[in-house]
């Protein structure tokens, strides 16, 4: 009897391990984000529609933001795609990536049963990797990481595949958040030399960006007299013990971190001068943005800063007509998006079509704009055919 109970907990065991690996790999919906995505795609679909503002919907394209003028579930029949779809994120940075790509999926499977599903991994830089190397069709990522792709630029040298990189649409901003102790009295970015700084994990969104901070504004490590490389939990805890007196936080507008921090200890978000965020207007993996006052404990008044965006990618190897597919799923379901989280609040089709275009549009891209009267909104559509 023992020997028989041994061997059924051994098989238990065995089929518990087995279903760990299946989950590693590819799934229709992660588990702890499907069922709460769905509640909340359906709770939002179960509301009665918005009526369009006439008065709105006369003005230009480029002013509105996307109204929903078609039925809720899409109209594209199942036939429209084929194969599987994958699109990759990094489970460990960035909220609202693995709930916008659930988002996203439950509204293809909902057109195509099965069609797609996502694959987590690790670091954004394995998951870069991945669309590099074919492992997944699209990416959803941040604009800058995007930059280095495209530019086959470390720690992504090594691959050459960056040439077929193609973008699709910019999604949230993810603003750029310098952080100080009250009692610091750091008022400006000129003020972070001589003060001690956290700049996050080597090859983070926070470290690339305060990386190229630090290069447009001539510091050097140096400049500081402690440089720390922690993550943000991490981080908080050390700004508000008093180790050190910056932490930089690039997230979505409205994020955790910045609400455990502001409410933990007493600190202020540095503004950028005019002069500051001029630095990247030129850059198309950077938008300036605006942090509205009273969305954290003692920042009363509004920040004005920079942010990267937050990108769908994919590669020339993805067939066209998936791609215009993906594209009129999304806008076809625009409104619930939206309504997910306030960090889609401000976004527009404009803004969606140009803004973080760090590479020439997929050509399933190009056929929607065009199919769908969106050229003259579109910036340079001319070069990016």
């Amino acid at each position: 009897m023992m020997k028989k109970n041994i061997f059924i907990m051994l098989c238990i065991c065995l089929l518990q391990n087995s279903k760990l690996v299946i989950a590693q790999d590819a799934i229709p919906l992660p588990p702890p984000v499907s069922m709460k995505q769905e509640r909340s795609v359906n709770k939002i679909l179960e509301k009665p529609k918005v009526k369009v503002d006439e008065k709105k919907d006369s003005a230009p394209k480029s002013e509105q933001v996307i109204e929903e003028k078609k039925p809720i579930k899409p109209t594209t029949p199942k036939k429209s795609i084929t194969k599987k779809l994958h699109i990759g994120v990094n489970k460990n940075e960035g909220d609202m990536y693995l709930p916008l790509a659930s988002t996203i999926c439950i509204f293809i499977n909902d057109t195509k049963s099965d069609g797609c599903r996502i694959k987590q991994y690790d670091t954004s830089i394995q998951a870069a990797q991945a669309l590099l190397d074919g492992d997944i069709d699209l990416l959803i990522t941040q604009s800058l990481l995007g930059k280095y792709m495209v530019d086959s630029k470390a720690p992504l040298n090594k691959n050459m595949q960056n040439k077929k990189l193609r973008f699709v649409l910019s999604l949230f901003n993810e603003p750029l958040s310098i952080v100080a102790r009250r009692d610091a009295q750091i008022k400006n970015l000129d003020n972070l030399k001589n003060n001690s700084i956290n700049i996050s994990k080597n090859n983070s969104k926070t470290r690339m960006f305060m990386d190229h901070l630090i290069e447009l504004k001539h510091f050097n490590l140096n400049d500081f007299t402690k440089v720390t490389e922690l993550d943000f939990d991490d981080a908080i805890d050390t700004i508000c013990s008093g180790n050190v007196n910056v932490i930089a936080i690039v997230a979505e507008k409205f994020n955790k971190y910045l609400k455990n921090v502001t409410r933990k200890c007493d600190v202020n978000i540095v503004r950028f001068s005019q002069d500051e965020i001029d630095l990247f207007k030129n850059t198309p993996q950077y938008v300036a943005e605006t942090i509205e006052g009273g969305i954290y404990v003692g920042v009363p008044t509004d920040v004005e800063t920079v942010a990267v965006k937050s990108i769908l990618l994919t590669t020339s190897d993805v067939p066209n007509d998936v791609i215009y597919f993906i594209v009129e799923t999304i806008f076809n379901h625009f409104k619930v998006i939206q309504h997910l989280n306030n960090s889609f609040s401000d976004i527009t089709t404009a803004k969606m079509l140009n803004e973080g275009r760090i590479t020439t549009f997929h050509d399933g891209v190009t056929d929607f704009v065009k199919n769908n009267g969106y050229t003259d909104i579109v910036q340079n559509f001319s070069s990016s055919n």
